[in-house]
């Protein structure tokens, strides 16, 4: 085979290997699979939030359960995170493990956060998947397929009552409980590694 015929046989695979790309954009809406990453984990990973909030991955930490990742300003406090096989995200605090996010849930699914060593607004907050396809506008852009989780918090006047994740990007909304009333806090810049 020359030049020319391995050039036109490639460019021909090439051509046929998008026909189902070029049909699926803007005709149907992408189905986001259960390892879809609403929780990008890596240093340097950047969030701003629209009023005043900057939460960043600033540090990896070895732990007895193995790598973490340090999160500064993630709801109020530096916190450390990782991801398992099934996509829920383990936080490490106190010695003990406990899972925050469960985004391989169905939605209707309900878990508990469970209690830490220490005080914590997010001790015993049952949280449920409300939605996998949220369509969310923020002033950082318009996101396809976000998941939506409500909490609920036994302390009534602090603590989250909503997040939406955005796939590939993280935390695009969120809604917490003061003793002002609710607040809300929209994506208006990141940075993802």
């Amino acid at each position: 085979m020359n030049r020319r015929e391995f050039l036109k046989k490639g460019l021909e695979g090439i051509a046929i290997g998008s026909i189902p790309l070029i049909y699926n954009c803007g005709k149907n809406p992408v189905k986001f699979t259960q390892q879809t990453d609403y929780f990008p984990l890596k240093v340097g990973n950047r969030w701003i939030y629209s009023p005043q909030l900057e939460q960043s991955i600033t540090d990896i930490k070895i732990t007895e359960y193995g790598v973490y990742f340090v999160f500064s300003m993630y709801n109020y406090e530096n916190r450390i995170f990782k991801k398992d096989s099934n996509s829920q995200i383990i936080e490490y605090k106190n010695g003990q493990k406990r899972v925050w996010y469960k985004f391989s849930a169905i939605e209707g699914e309900s878990w508990i956060i469970q209690e830490s060593n220490g005080s914590d607004l997010m001790n015993n907050c049952v949280v449920t998947l409300i939605s996998k396809n949220e369509r969310v506008s923020v002033p950082a852009g318009t996101f396809e397929n976000c998941v939506k989780l409500n909490f609920s918090c036994p302390v009534m006047d602090a603590g989250l009552i909503s997040e939406w994740f955005a796939p590939g990007i993280g935390c695009i909304k969120r809604i917490t409980q003061s003793f002002a009333g609710p607040r809300t806090f929209e994506l208006n810049d990141y940075k993802i590694q």
